[in-house]
């Protein structure tokens, strides 16, 4: 990194720039979004349990240069949250992403997505790849290589059957705040006050629904040739802690069969699922410099 952009960065870490919070509608859904920042536009989308501050450790490296719009899912915090499971599509939440984007006066974004979210980006960058420029995506690798991997490695299997018990109904009495904090393995406290609220104000049926709408049921590829996909047009960045419990680094072995650009892997020893979390300064100096050579 260069002298004036290390600068920049240790400059907005003590003076965060103003954030605005937003509304996008999507088919009569108020999806809620927090902005802030300037130049091109990033729209940031979190994963499960999290809300849109999921992204707040790395801002300070991307808001002098970069517009950041980070989502509530619907279901989640501020945005509005259907019962209906079928409002869970991930065809429905990739409209959302779409709502967002449209609602910061733009025809297309730089999408980056964690856990759920990151399956959101992959599947905005394969079939609406005129609205992404750019791919970011933590920990989720390529749906294609997801199914396999389930199919594949009994590890990967294991590791998913949590998302296998979300799917069966009644998942979301089992939920309470403690336990999905419990999940996240927070530290400071001020962030698990601020994950406490938004949590309190989430639906837990919401955050079910996504996983039995939209998360695999059976292992290995759809019964289409997943040969036949298109590969992903965008430049795309991929970051993985090599201690993730739910997805593994092996997820992501041949992720460049499905690109038809470039695409960099970045694996983090001894960092987790929430890899940007962890190692917010590694996490947000990677994006930020991977994003500024390709301007």
């Amino acid at each position: 990194m260069n002298s004036a952009l290390r600068a920049g960065c240790d400059m907005c870490h003590s003076a965060r720039m103003t954030r605005q919070s937003k509304f996008a509608e999507n088919d009569g859904i108020r999806i809620h979004y927090s902005v802030g920042g300037d130049g091109p536009l990033i729209v940031a989308v979190h994963g499960f349990p999290d809300y849109h501050g999921s992204w707040d450790d790395i801002l300070p490296y991307l808001e002098d240069g970069y517009r950041v719009a980070a989502m509530d899912l619907r279901g989640y915090n501020l945005s509005d949250q259907p019962d209906d499971v079928d409002a869970y599509d991930i065809r429905t939440l990739c409209t959302d992403v779409a709502a967002v984007i449209r609602a910061e006066g733009e025809e297309r974004a730089i999408i980056m997505g964690h856990d759920f979210g990151g399956a959101l980006a992959w599947q905005l960058a394969i079939f609406s790849p005129q609205l992404v420029s750019h791919l970011i995506v933590f920990s989720t690798p390529h749906p294609v290589l997801f199914r396999q991997e389930i199919g594949a490695n009994p590890e990967q299997k294991e590791r998913s059957q949590y998302a296998r018990n979300f799917q069966t109904e009644g998942s979301e009495d089992r939920l309470s705040v403690d336990k999905i904090l419990g999940i996240m393995k927070l530290e400071d406290e001020a962030k698990i006050e601020k994950y406490r609220a938004a949590f309190e104000r989430s639906s837990f049926r919401g955050m079910m629904n996504m996983y039995r709408k939209a998360f695999p049921k059976g292992t290995g590829p759809r019964p289409a040739d997943p040969d036949a996909l298109p590969k992903v047009k965008a430049p795309t960045l991929i970051i993985h802690g090599t201690d993730d419990v739910a997805l593994a680094t092996s997820g992501h072995d041949n992720s460049w069969n499905y690109a038809e650009n470039d695409l960099t892997l970045m694996t983090v020893p001894g960092a987790g699922h929430w890899v940007h979390h962890e190692k917010p300064e590694l996490a947000g100096k990677t994006v930020r410099a991977w994003l500024d050579i390709r301007e």
